[in-house]
């Protein structure tokens, strides 16, 4: 009988060590950055259903006894959260680590005679940061795919949400939520504010409701904000133009005093801006307390091997498309490359 290589009772006992912190997954890699994003962070198994209820209006009218008129009451509207299940596999060798100095713990030799993995802990938190990272990459551009082997195509993303709703036709200018804003082209020269002044003008076309008792959020590409900063500068005719100045004179000009301007690599690199009601996005989790979210196994025939498994479900939503609540621009999203150091088929291993 082949006596193990690896111990894998060891890196189970890591994993339930580590659980509490396991468990929060979202807490530890994704709420920080949902919270610049202004996303809600819902724990969903399978679906989570909300009906959204649009108030129709123009009901009030001068009494004539003689020529009475009923309005309708308005209008519900399901929106559905629909998680997916997505995975993150590594296959690993004992044997990568014989030739490194490279250890959990440095006063111990990386070899069979241990019977333990020298890195199991690090493993397990490098691949929970990953997971972070890949969802953040996804939260936008993802399109659900079994076939696309990658993280975009793990759930449908805001993006794609949105094209969806385009083609539908429950987002276009007739709905009055899409509306162009023509391009944000960097300045050419000093005197060049257009990019600036097509941004306020595409946010003075919103209906008036975002500016009434409600916080708008602007989510705007890193790119298309540096154009618009720039614009902004040349028509203040000064260079030094901070992100909270920016900030700060939009929600002047465009009448939004509690407007929030998130810009974020998440967006990616194309020309889409959107505006929302805050709250206006969810994103749904099965993980919170899931005591399975890692496992740590041995299953295959050589004992040099050993898998790290992790699995969880995710989706989102966009609460409402209401003119008065969303409006998008004509522009186009463009997904950012994928977080790592390095992507799939690059460095090398020892027997995987």
């Amino acid at each position: 009988m082949t006596t193990p290589a690896i111990n894998v009772t060891g890196l189970q006992k890591a994993a339930q060590v580590y659980d509490p912190d396991f468990k929060v997954m979202p807490s530890i890699a994704l709420m920080p950055t949902l919270a610049e994003l202004r996303i809600r962070l819902l724990q969903v198994s399978n679906k989570h259903t909300i009906v959204e209820k649009l108030r129709k209006g123009g009901i009030a009218k001068p009494y004539d006894q003689d020529n009475i008129n009923y309005s309708s009451l308005g209008k519900m509207q399901e929106r559905h959260l629909q998680t997916e299940k997505s995975y993150a596999a590594i296959k690993d060798h004992i044997g990568n680590y014989k030739a490194v100095d490279v250890l959990f713990d440095p006063t111990r030799p990386a070899d069979n005679k241990t019977k333990k993995h020298p890195l199991e802990v690090v493993i397990i938190q490098d691949q929970i940061t990953t997971v972070g990272e890949d969802i953040i990459d996804a939260l936008f551009p993802a399109i659900r795919n079994t076939a696309d082997q990658s993280p975009l195509g793990m759930f449908n993303g805001i993006d794609t949400i949105i094209d969806n709703a385009k083609v539908s036709g429950e987002i276009s200018t007739a709905e009055g939520n899409l509306v162009n804003s023509g391009n944000f082209t960097a300045p050419t020269s000093e005197t060049d504010h257009a990019a600036w002044d097509a941004l306020v003008a595409w946010l003075r076309a919103a209906s008036a409701k975002f500016s009434i008792g409600q916080v708008a959020v602007l989510r705007i590409p890193i790119a298309v904000y540096a154009a618009c900063s720039d614009a902004l500068a040349n028509k203040l005719r000064y260079k030094d133009v901070e992100f909270a100045d920016f900030v700060r004179h939009l929600q002047d000009k465009a009448n939004m005093p509690k407007l929030i301007v998130v810009r974020h690599y998440a967006l990616g690199t194309g020309d889409r801006v959107t505006l929302m009601v805050d709250g206006n996005i969810d994103m749904g989790m099965n993980i919170i307390g899931d005591e399975q979210f890692v496992q740590v196994r041995n299953p295959w025939e050589d004992p040099n091997l050993v898998q790290f498994w992790l699995q969880f479900d995710a989706g989102l939503r966009i609460n409402s498309l209401h003119k008065y609540k969303f409006m998008v621009n004509e522009g186009t999203a463009v997904a950012n490359s994928l977080s790592g150091d390095y992507g799939s088929g690059s460095g090398s291993g020892v027997g995987v």
